[in-house]
């Protein structure tokens, strides 16, 4: 049987820097294929084989690409001077490791033969759970193993949950951590169907973790009612989701950021109409970037603030299909037609979705109910207002979200 390899580790922290082209080392972990090749603080990584560093994301995605035990050369440049290639002997990435929680890295292999990581988290020292937590991610393509980031608030969710009795899993998408496959491309329906093939794969080994339960995070709850549906779910409880379309959405969250902000009338308007050409072109019809740059002159000016790229004919990293299916997909009426009970939860701080959406959720499903989770934003950060979580004024994790949704779990029985 075919198994996956492991992602690699350079060992290094970096910035990017323009000139001279590359990757500035600012600090190497001991014990490393970094270390062990003398790279030091200060040099530049310019190019591996015949990748050239020329802009981060392209430095990204090589070394995203790299599997441990593979040798890599690269170029490095040292105060000026061009040295000799280095070898790299590629180490493992580290796992995830937390005290109490036992985490399982397992995969799922898809009908087209691509191979995902998949990632259990269950109590330490135990073969049982209360529940087995499908842990639907949102729209951002980044992956869902941390490993290096204990005090990323999304690990430190899954190890609280854990340690209260339950056990989560996690799907990494293709092309992502140790995935194979290229998700790029992906639509939003398709990467959900991803999901729940690699989750109904591992049904039966993790039966005997409990019922399944589904947890929706941000637009990955728009998906919660399918899932249940084809896993038999026990229940569904949302994070930062809406109800309204999407475009909808777009326009009321950018009318509230821009307000929250100080924004003039006019200019909120302005930048409103532009998200509305934008829209129109990319979002309904899942025509090119570049189409809807050339048809509405004015979106150039919010090209950075909505990260347009129409070269790789992205928006906000994704293509125009991924949205498109984000638009044509139902809200109210999966909801409706869900029979599991579900838990419509709203961070006080959360600017980008609003307690009045989430009191909507729970009354559109037949057994909905709505709680809101003091001092918590989007990202499951601690914030002292909606405003400090909009201008990343956070205090750390925001334990409370992991407690509403074991103490709603534990409820069901």
């Amino acid at each position: 049987m075919r198994t996956l390899t492991r992602r690699g580790a350079l060992g290094i922290r970096f910035e990017f820097r323009k000139s001279p082209a590359g990757v500035r080392v600012l600090s190497v972990t001991e014990d490393t294929a970094a270390r062990r090749a003398d790279i030091r603080p200060g040099d530049v990584l310019s190019s591996a084989g015949d990748t050239l560093f020329t802009d981060e994301q392209t430095f990204r995605r090589w070394a995203a690409r790299l599997r441990a035990g593979t040798v890599v050369r690269v170029a490095i440049e040292r105060d000026g001077t061009t040295l000799e290639p280095r070898e790299l002997a590629i180490d493992e990435r580290p796992r995830e490791r937390a005290p109490g929680v036992a985490h399982r890295y397992t995969q799922a292999s898809l009908g087209d033969g691509v191979l995902l990581r998949v990632i259990v988290s269950q109590p330490e020292h135990t073969q049982s759970s209360r529940a087995r937590i499908l842990a639907l991610p949102g729209y951002r393509r980044d992956s869902c193993d941390w490993p290096a980031s204990a005090d990323y608030p999304l690990r430190r969710w899954v190890e609280d949950l854990a340690r209260a009795g339950f056990t989560v899993v996690r799907v990494e998408r293709r092309g992502l951590g140790d995935s194979e496959g290229d998700g790029d491309a992906q639509g939003f329906f398709e990467e959900r169907d991803d999901i729940l093939e690699a989750a109904q794969q591992i049904n039966d080994e993790t039966r005997e973790l409990g019922p399944w339960l589904i947890h929706g995070y941000s637009l990955g709850a728009l998906s919660a009612p399918i899932a249940a549906q084809r896993l038999d779910a026990q229940g569904v409880c949302v994070w930062g989701s809406g109800i309204d379309t999407w475009t909808e959405y777009l326009d009321a969250l950018l009318r509230r950021r821009m307000a929250m902000l100080g924004a003039r009338e006019g200019e909120v308007e302005r930048a409103v109409r532009a998200q509305q050409a934008l829209t129109s072109v990319v979002h309904m019809r899942g025509g090119a970037v570049s189409e809807a740059l050339a048809m509405h002159p004015a979106l150039e000016a919010y090209a950075r603030d909505w990260a347009l790229d129409a070269e790789k004919n992205t928006v906000d990293g994704r293509p125009p299909r991924f949205w498109k299916d984000v638009y044509e997909c139902p809200t109210a009426a999966p909801l409706e037609a869900l029979s599991a009970p579900l838990l419509s939860l709203w961070g006080e701080c959360d600017w980008i979705t609003t307690r009045g959406e989430h009191e909507r959720i729970a009354r559109c499903a037949r057994r909905g109910e709505f709680r809101s989770v003091p001092g918590a934003d989007h990202g499951l950060r601690a914030c002292e207002s909606a405003t400090a979580s909009l201008r990343g004024e956070a205090a750390g994790y925001a334990a409370g979200a992991a407690e509403a949704v074991a103490r709603w779990a534990n409820a069901l029985g």
